[in-house]
């Protein structure tokens, strides 16, 4: 027989599994703009407040010509998930997905992710270029 889990045992979560580094993830179209192809306007994802198990993220929407930040997703709370690779936040009104892609080959060490759920940011790698031994341009 299976013994329920307790609230607290739910609520903590599982273990992240990858290495996730506080500071803004920008979406790659800030390389397309460098080359005159981008629109200028894109999102910026800041990730605060790490734990073993959760971290926070805000949303952000850059427009370079008029040269704004705004605020489009108010700071929430996400879970790592399944073998800790991934993570998710569940609210009301949204469901987002966070995955941890290895394009610049430097998992666990995340300088990539991917958002699904919230269509501002979906269809684009939001990356982190400042992740100490990972650095590129």
């Amino acid at each position: 027989e299976e013994t329920p889990k307790t609230d607290s045992e739910t609520s903590e979560g599982v273990p992240a599994t990858v290495i996730l580094y506080e500071g803004t993830y920008f979406a790659e179209e800030v390389y397309k703009m460098a080359a005159d192809l981008g629109d200028g306007i894109y999102c910026e994802i800041d990730i605060s407040n790490i734990t073993d198990t959760s971290f926070d993220f805000t949303v952000y929407e850059v427009n370079e010509s008029e040269e704004t930040r705004s605020m489009i997703f108010k700071t929430h709370t996400a879970g790592f998930q399944g073998d800790g690779t991934t993570a998710v936040y569940n609210g009301k009104e949204y469901t987002l997905n966070f995955s941890f892609t290895n394009g610049h080959g430097s998992l666990p060490h995340v300088t990539e992710i991917v958002v699904t759920g919230f269509a501002p940011l979906e269809g684009e790698v939001y990356l982190n270029n400042n992740v100490p031994g990972h650095e590129f341009g």
